[in-house]
């Protein structure tokens, strides 16, 4: 099933009946065109959801789960909405956030990553070790409005904290070669509970 605009599954079953395996591809362009997926719905056997190369996808709700026992794989270029408060896992024994697939979970070095919940957020402890860019643009109202780091991820793009705050704890989110951009908006807050944390290996600051 070929997906390029929103997908909304609210309710009944999603599944496949023979000894193979359905495909869910969110398929869409990119850029400017988000497509939001809504869950609700029940996903049973094996459905495997793809995101494809440069896709944008959103998150409908901090509850949004890619379900079933099915893989999760996303591709180069992919951006991905993160609303859920324990953000994503790599892990497919892992039940928390949105990925719940448990099949195998294949995150992209080259996939983009933004935390734009309406509460405080995690990212999991397993969240992907490598990625290209993260942005903070968390609208929850003050003292609900950080992200905070479990891990540290590896970057060859940029780190931005739009809206809200940043918790780095003894984590890194640094660049693995120098080059791109930290930023940090007005009335945001970066926190790091280490000497040595702070964003490094970036070009500008």
């Amino acid at each position: 099933l070929n997906v390029a605009g929103n997908f909304s599954h609210t309710g009944g079953t999603i599944t496949e009946t023979n000894t193979g395996s359905g495909t869910i591809n969110l398929n869409g362009p990119g850029g400017a065109n988000i497509q939001t997926f809504t869950s609700g719905g029940t996903v049973s056997n094996t459905i495997n959801w793809t995101i494809a190369t440069n896709a944008f996808v959103q998150t409908a709700a901090a509850s949004t789960v890619f379900g079933g026992t099915g893989t999760f794989t996303t591709n180069a270029g992919v951006t991905l909405g993160i609303r859920a408060a324990d953000g994503i896992s790599t892990v497919n024994t892992d039940n928390t956030g949105h990925v719940r697939s448990t099949g195998t979970r294949t995150f992209n070095a080259a996939a983009n990553y933004i935390f734009n919940g309406a509460a405080n957020q995690n990212s999991n402890a397993n969240f992907p070790a490598t990625a290209n860019t993260i942005r903070i643009e968390n609208t929850g109202a003050s003292g609900s409005n950080t992200v905070t780091f479990q891990r540290s991820v590896t970057l060859s793009g940029d780190l931005a904290v739009n809206q809200g705050n940043l918790n780095l704890s003894t984590f890194t989110l640094n660049r693995g070669t120098a080059g791109g951009s930290f930023s940090l908006a007005a009335n945001s807050t970066l926190l790091v509970g280490g000497g040595t944390n702070f964003p490094g290996i970036y070009t500008t600051y």
